[in-house]
């Protein structure tokens, strides 16, 4: 039944304005998708935003590091740019635009940060430097890190570490990212904040929370799945959404591009790996690469019954080719793919040709290693601590480790079937550690020479299943 209209002044005189509910209007529902380190997975953040748009969410909002570890730098960028309506600044996203340092990040990290920063252009540079680091929503706010210090980037991973922010903001729901983890911190009337993990939940009168999202593109820690969370504002309900990675794929693209792949990424595509049922075949016709070669060749194609112009789809193909170019937005510098296009008695040849084969060398076949060392650990293990400085003028070395189960059996290793190789090096020092293979009990590191006859002269050396400066 309709309000009647002396209702309605009473309303008016008593609260002196007439809001949208007094009119008999109901505000429409707003559900946002709250993702966050992406590091650039394009494949995963695609995975992430079809569910999103099936889930119907109306805003997307990115808690940063779009940037960061992984092998598509630039179509992540593009794809946040062209989708997610307000996107904050992470700590990767600020190092590869230049607004921070990358001291305190591990060589792996920093090491994506100068190749990514080599691969976007001015315009992208200069977008990730205006990106801000706080957005206020009404009842909820959302940054990367923590609120207290938004540009300093602290973790929140134990429940006293939650208070600060609950002190720097007023709202009672606040969403962060950052360590990849997904969970939710709560403080209630006791004053004593817990953690409970990842569920879908109402948000209760007098309680205040401190949601992680968890990570899109780069789920290093717990279940190996892309975590994201959509937030209804008319019912002030939180939901988790956990969906499948594809790793095997992430794997493929990083070493189809030369890249080293992280620890996390080997441990758990051993925890994966599955027998294949019939081994690998080959069904399809076309272009057949032939490894190692840098070459490919196309298959002839069979002869048209009936001989048909093909210059007009050339053309229009050409057209369609140079709108898309002046219409997209492009961060990156592009590696160039060639494609050559040939009309020639009324037939189309295409051939586009790009291969990267990646190769794992032995050590130097010519003398034996300057210096080998063998552990020994408990089975489960996650990681042995490695660290190598070379002396000053010292030819380069390479190193290769071996995993060993309790039977003496060579145990998989996470970046070469015959043991994880690192060359070229004048230092190297993992400060979470190299991923120890299930089932292995110990590990033997060798350092040798790269070139023939060009021993290299240590002068820092520590392996051990505990961290260094953490082995007293």
């Amino acid at each position: 039944m309709a309000e009647s209209l002396s209702s309605v002044a009473r309303k008016v005189k008593r609260n002196g304005l007439l809001s949208a509910r007094d009119c008999g209007i109901i505000p429409l529902a707003m559900r946002y998708a709250i993702i966050s380190d992406i590091h650039a997975n394009a494949a995963a953040l695609r995975t992430v935003l079809v569910d999103a748009q099936d889930m119907r969410v109306d805003k997307i909002i990115c808690l940063g590091d779009v940037l960061g570890y992984g092998p598509d730098p630039v179509q992540a960028l593009e794809t946040v740019y062209a989708r997610v309506h307000v996107c904050l600044a992470g700590n990767h996203d600020d190092a590869v635009c230049g607004r921070r340092t990358t001291e305190d990040f591990n060589d792996f990290a920093a090491a994506a940060v100068a190749r990514q920063r080599k691969t976007l252009t001015a315009d992208a540079l200069a977008w990730l430097k205006k990106l801000p680091y706080v957005c206020a929503m009404g009842d909820f706010a959302c940054t990367h890190g923590d609120f207290s210090d938004p540009e300093a980037f602290n973790y929140i991973l134990e429940p006293e570490e939650a208070l600060p922010s609950w002190d720097a903001r007023p709202e009672p729901l606040l969403f962060v990212g950052h360590t990849h983890q997904p969970g939710i911190f709560v403080l209630g009337e006791s004053g004593m904040p817990h953690r409970l993990e990842p569920a879908d939940f109402a948000v209760e009168e007098g309680k205040r929370y401190i949601v992680n999202v968890g990570s899109v593109g780069y789920p290093r820690s717990g279940m190996c799945r892309s975590f994201y969370c959509i937030y209804d504002d008319q019912s002030r309900a939180v939901f988790f959404r956990s969906l499948p990675f594809d790793l095997e794929g992430y794997r493929e693209k990083m070493g189809g591009k030369g890249l080293d792949e992280a620890p996390w990424v080997a441990a758990r595509a051993q925890e994966r790996a599955t027998p294949l049922v019939r081994g690998r075949a080959k069904f399809g016709k076309g272009l057949s690469v032939k490894t190692g070669t840098g070459r490919a060749t196309a298959a002839a194609a069979p002869t048209a019954p009936k001989r048909r112009s093909l210059l007009p789809i050339v053309l229009a193909a050409s057209l369609a080719l140079a709108l898309g170019a002046a219409l997209a937005v492009h961060f990156g510098t592009r590696e160039k793919t060639v494609v050559k296009t040939v009309v020639k008695q009324e037939t189309v040849t295409q051939t586009v040709v790009k291969e990267v084969v990646k190769e794992v060398p032995a050590l130097a076949p010519a003398a034996a290693p300057v210096k080998s060392e063998t552990i020994a650990f408990q089975i489960g293990t996650r990681a042995v601590f490695f660290s190598l400085k070379l002396a000053k003028g010292s030819p380069p070395a390479m190193v290769r480790f071996t995993f060993k189960d309790a039977k003496g059996a060579v145990r998989l290793a996470p970046l070469a079937p015959s043991g994880v190789v690192k060359q070229n090096l004048t230092k190297f020092r993992k400060g979470n550690g190299i991923a120890v293979p299930q089932g292995a009990v110990s590990a033997v590191v060798e350092v040798g020479g790269v070139e023939k006859d060009a021993p290299c002269t240590i002068e820092h050396f520590y392996f051990s299943d505990k961290e260094e400066g953490k082995d007293k």
